[in-house]
């Protein structure tokens, strides 16, 4: 991630074009360093400050990575979306290329984010100032391993400027260090001679002896040539969808009262719910006796927690004339999953063919159906 991030910054600041190739081997040796440097940031939940629209104008985007692949996009977009993933998965500040200032985040319930990988993103809006400060708000959507989304509306505000003195010699001492004689003998031989005329080619555009051999003056010239970013703000908004998404089973009651704690642990049960859940013919097996069932509704996407959540039966979809559960509340920044126990002897044995199972979430005083499953 940072490798890519490093040749990004680099043509955001217009450098020359020798550098980069050089980088770009620099940087596939420094990633394994700044992954290490992986420290917990103290998050503040402050707003950042506001971008003034009177310097920065705003044009909107329309770019998905599923049109359109991340290392399509204009130089800084990709620095942009990379700084932002960085920050989320705490990978920020790598001094001195990356800087940011804790309370310049706003982070509302990360996700466990080493659990979840980028699936889609829209980049809303793009601005850039005279001085180098670059503002973008992207819609990303990630995914977990179970089928979990975590959608988010991220904003970014970054600056990119030349390195200060105290800098540059960091940067020296750090490109010497991951170019020391000793990891410059781990170039693979077919790479070897690719690497001295990337820097011989380097050393020709910077006035140093084109002799292809790094040293300390070459260093220095590339440290000075590095751009250094200063994270301004990263926002990080939860989105509810309208209509999030939903698993639907349903199990019998008595299997769940003899092994609970097999079945109610959340998503974690997931597995065991899913390879114990009723099919239409064991439905009617159960439904012909007057038993009782339990009805799991797992959540995909987050769910507002200030809308109640409830699941009801019906002989007609997306109707809640038959009997409700209870209203449920979803937990700040999780993913609900909703239980409900239901007999199905109210209804006549002619309409069990037709029996629905609905999810409804209540938007003020209107239960909206957000999910119907047909249990027969």
């Amino acid at each position: 991630m940072f490798s890519d991030c490093s040749k990004r910054i680099d043509k955001v600041n217009a450098m020359k074009k020798s550098i980069v190739n050089l980088i770009v081997v620099i940087s596939c040796l420094l990633v394994s360093g700044c992954l290490e440097k992986n420290a917990d940031l103290a998050v503040t939940p402050v707003p950042p400050p506001p971008v003034q629209e009177t310097e920065i104008t705003f044009q909107e985007k329309a770019i998905t990575f599923l049109d359109k692949a991340g290392t399509d996009l204009e130089p800084e977009l990709q620095v942009g979306v990379e700084l932002a993933q960085m920050v989320k998965h705490n990978l920020v500040p790598v001094e001195p290329y990356i800087n940011l200032n804790p309370s310049d985040l706003d982070l509302e319930h990360p996700a466990t984010l080493d659990l979840f990988s980028l699936q889609n993103m829209v980049i809303l809006e793009v601005a850039a100032s005279p001085d180098n400060i670059f503002a973008h708000r992207m819609l990303t959507e990630s995914r977990d391993t179970i089928g979990r989304f975590d959608i988010r509306d991220d904003r970014i505000a970054y600056l990119v400027r030349d390195p200060e003195p105290e800098e540059a010699a960091m940067m020296k001492e750090d490109i010497l260090t991951v170019l020391s004689k000793k990891n410059r003998s781990k170039i693979p031989l077919k790479h070897k001679k690719d690497f001295r005329n990337i820097v011989r080619a380097f050393q020709d555009a910077n006035g140093l002896k084109p002799d292809g051999l790094f040293g300390k003056n070459t260093a220095t010239a590339m440290a000075s040539q590095m751009s250094v970013v200063d994270i301004k703000a990263v926002t990080s908004k939860i989105v509810y969808p309208k209509q999030p998404r939903t698993r639907i089973f349903l199990v019998p009651q008595a299997l769940l009262n003899s092994e609970p704690e097999k079945f109610y642990r959340g998503f974690a049960s997931l597995e065991a719910v899913q390879m114990n859940a009723l099919g239409p013919e064991g439905f009617a097996n159960l439904a012909k006796k007057g038993q009782s069932f339990g009805a799991f509704v797992f959540f995909l996407d987050r769910v507002d927690p200030h809308r109640p959540i409830t699941i009801g039966l019906s002989e007609y979809k997306k109707r809640s004339d038959g009997p409700m559960g209870e209203k449920w509340h979803s937990v700040p920044g999780k993913w609900p999953v909703v239980v409900e126990t239901f007999r199905v002897n109210q209804f006549p044995k002619t309409t069990l063919a037709n029996l629905y199972l609905n999810v409804f979430i209540h938007d003020d005083k209107k239960a909206r159906c957000v999910a119907t499953h047909q249990i027969q």
